[in-house]
């Protein structure tokens, strides 16, 4: 009877904790990327609209900062003159820049069918908003945006489309990542004012014509996984070596919660380490659902000792409190194996 009693409790102990276990997997999940908060991009009106061509090559990628949610970015910009000679890059602005120098404009002329033309040139550096996702993290993924957007005439007016073709991203990027590929996509901005402008029986909308560069970049180096879950995977070990210290023998008990206790700390502290250090606001990463995971069966050995310090008060048998540890050493090792593997195949891009 004493048996099935404390095989009884056992199970209440273990069903919640290995729910909680299961629970947690889904935490791993990549989610949407963030949406372009500077607004929707919507069909272009063409018909009367004057065109001008803009191309962009990208030749450096450096500063990723996540606090600070920016990226460095070196590139020149240019536009083909439209045919009334308007300037785009003498009246267009960057959507999401934060801190960008754009050098002076230099004018080259052209020969083409349509008769000579005007070639404007530009070379800008800055940094630039981004919205980091990093749920997948050190697996992770970015969309680098660069949105130039026309700020004097409205998109029935003037519309800008890429120049295809010598357009491309050829850039040196910071070591530990990788140019996956990029888009250059023609768009407008939805303005719910005409910002000053009363014109009775018009809806107060106002459009105008833009111009997104889509970066994909993807991290190559773990490394940071090896150094940011170095003490999770330490504490995981020294919790199931503690499942091996008998605590029938005199003083065993003291040494195994301390054992516990001092890798449920660690853990916690390498927590704390990594949101101070990565600052993100993006969701759970796979490196915070690791550390928890680990958390969740530090708490679980805990249990187990206190378990066990109860039967060592009522002279359970050695036989019956060593069969405890190994089930509950089995089977919660099996459980944050299993959990470990899917957040691994949900984070890494390639599988």
């Amino acid at each position: 009877m004493a048996g099935r009693g404390l095989r009884s409790a056992v199970s209440l102990v273990l069903l919640p904790l290995v729910l909680a276990l299961t629970l947690l997997a889904p935490a791993c999940r990549p989610v949407d990327a963030a949406t372009d908060r500077s607004g929707p991009l919507n069909s272009i009106p063409l018909a009367k609209a004057e065109q001008a061509r803009v191309g962009m090559v990208v030749t450096q990628l450096y500063d990723f900062n996540v606090k600070a949610s920016t990226f460095g970015v070196e590139f020149w910009l240019w536009s083909l003159e439209p045919p009334d000679g308007y300037n785009v890059l003498h009246s267009s602005s960057f959507d999401n820049e934060s801190a960008v120098e754009r050098s002076p404009i230099e004018v080259y002329k052209q020969s083409s069918d349509e008769g000579e033309k005007k070639l404007y040139l530009q070379h800008v550096k800055g940094t630039f908003r981004h919205d980091w996702v990093l749920t997948n993290f050190p697996f992770d993924q970015q969309d680098f945006r660069i949105i130039l957007e026309e700020d004097l005439r409205e998109s029935s007016e003037l519309v800008i489309l890429p120049d295809e073709v010598n357009t491309l991203v050829d850039a040196e990027i910071i070591n530990g990542w990788h140019v996956n590929g990029w888009s250059l996509i023609p768009g407008q901005r939805l303005y719910k004012s005409r910002f000053g402008e009363n014109v009775k029986g018009v809806e107060p909308l106002s459009r105008y014509s833009r111009l997104m560069m889509t970066i994909k970049v993807s991290r190559t180096s773990a490394a940071a996984l090896w150094r940011l879950c170095a003490a999770p995977f330490a504490a995981v070990l020294l919790v199931l070596l503690s499942y091996f210290i008998d605590v029938s023998l005199s003083g065993a008990l003291p040494a195994r919660a301390g054992l516990v206790g001092a890798s449920l700390f660690a853990e916690i502290i390498s927590l704390r380490a990594f949101a101070s250090e990565v600052g993100n606001e993006s969701g759970l990463t796979l490196i915070e659902g690791l550390h928890i995971r680990a958390i969740a069966y530090t708490l679980l050995a805990a249990t187990i000792t206190s378990i066990q310090c109860v039967q060592l008060s009522r002279s359970v048998s050695p036989q019956a409190m060593r069969r405890l540890d190994r089930r509950a050493a089995l089977f919660s090792s099996l459980v944050l194996v299993v959990l470990v593997v899917i957040s691994f195949l949900r984070a890494i891009p390639w599988i």
